[in-house]
Parts: C-alpha cells; structure tokens; sequence
C-alpha cells in the first residue's frame, strides 16, 4: 500500500487506524456489524481483551472507548447503548 507517495505496511489494523487508514466493508450491515448489539459493543469487540480483568468486562472503560470512537468517527447516535438501525 501506498499512504502519501511512500510504500508502507502495517503491523497490525491499530497501527492502520493510527496514520488514518481504515477497511470499510463493502456491504456493512451483512458483513461488518453484530446488529443486535448496540453501537458500544460492536466498536469494543474487535479490542475486547484490551477492556477484560479476569475475564470480566470493564463497562467504564469499555464505554470510554466506545464514546470516544463515537466522537472520532462522527458516528450519528443518540447514546452508545443505540442499537444499529436495519
């Protein structure tokens, strides 16, 4: 891949996300999302482990996160809790 005229690759899809390249699917609804779970929970399960203690999920920081990918995403929801719309 080519990211402002040099040849670059990433380690890992955080490293991608940190210079701003992200993988958007093509049909979204069928094959990027869990529609039955909320927003929060569909933007924290591909960094699940990064928010668990024992095996137990940290709602706080889980929420955290989920807010603040809200905000850098400009995602349109009313509250992270929102389910996705069909």
């Amino acid at each position: 891949m080519r990211l402002k005229g040099q040849s670059v690759q990433f380690r890992s899809p955080r490293e991608a996300l940190e210079h701003g390249v992200a993988l958007v699917t093509e049909d979204r609804k069928d094959d990027g999302l869990i529609l039955p779970f909320a927003v929060r929970l569909n933007l924290a399960l591909p960094t699940l482990a990064e928010r668990q203690r024992l095996g137990f999920v940290e709602q706080q920081r889980e929420r955290a996160f989920a807010e603040e990918w809200i905000r850098r995403l400009s995602i349109r929801v009313q509250d992270a809790d929102q389910r996705w719309s069909t």
